[in-house]
């Protein structure tokens, strides 16, 4: 459904980060030829104080490691129905869509480099995880997007906090599908007729057409 990129995402992630969280043999296939001391440690670290998921703008219960998640932009796709019309339903409902494509960001915030190196490799894994899931939601498609570098004023911000940040792009088409409700749709076209012509035999004024 368009318009909740993010918040799919947030629960995408909030379900499958634990996995790996829970199960460091999982953990390490995600790091291969890294030495197994080093994962352990990650795991270890990560198991004690895992990052939380929040979309942008939601109060988080700690400062850091943290997962940002925020849809920075939406655009109208080619493929959304002539005048916004799709089908009608099985009731005789009419229904509206609108075909968009939306960009999701999300930002990996901790105070070590290593740190968020790994967070962001075990989210990528998260949202793979999560594709099925997506598209049951009613996602057409979903795909990693690449890294988005740090501006150099928010690389400097970033390192006068003492924190480290790396931020992914995600993009998906979906489709916002509207019920028109009956209170809103007229039941039949009215008429405006001249004051010297009829309109089912009535003198000229406004009218509703019977079918």
């Amino acid at each position: 459904m368009a318009g909740l990129f993010d918040l799919h995402a947030v629960a995408a992630l909030q379900r499958g980060l634990p996995l790996y969280w829970q199960s460091l043999p999982e953990f390490q296939a995600l790091f291969p030829q890294v030495e197994d001391a080093v994962t352990q440690a990650w795991h270890a670290a990560l198991a004690a104080d895992p990052p939380e998921v929040a979309c942008y703008g939601q109060k988080t219960n700690k400062e850091f490691p943290v997962v940002i998640v925020t849809t920075p932009d939406e655009q109208p796709d080619s493929e959304s129905p002539l005048n916004g019309f799709a089908y009608r339903d099985a009731q005789g409902h009419e229904h509206v869509q609108e075909v968009g494509n939306e960009t999701l960001s999300i930002e990996v915030l901790t105070r070590d480099v290593d740190t968020t190196r790994a967070v962001m490799v075990v989210v990528r894994a998260a949202m793979a995880q999560a594709l099925d899931w997506f598209l049951a939601a009613q996602y057409e498609s979903i795909s990693f997007g690449g890294v988005d570098p740090l501006t150099p004023e928010e690389d400097l911000a970033a390192e006068a906090m003492g924190i480290h940040v790396r931020r992914v792009r995600y993009t998906a088409k979906s489709t916002l599908d509207v019920k028109r409700l009956d209170p809103l749709q007229p039941d039949k076209p009215w008429f405006v007729g001249a004051a010297d012509e009829t309109f089912d035999g009535k003198p000229g004024h406004v009218v509703p057409f019977k079918p």
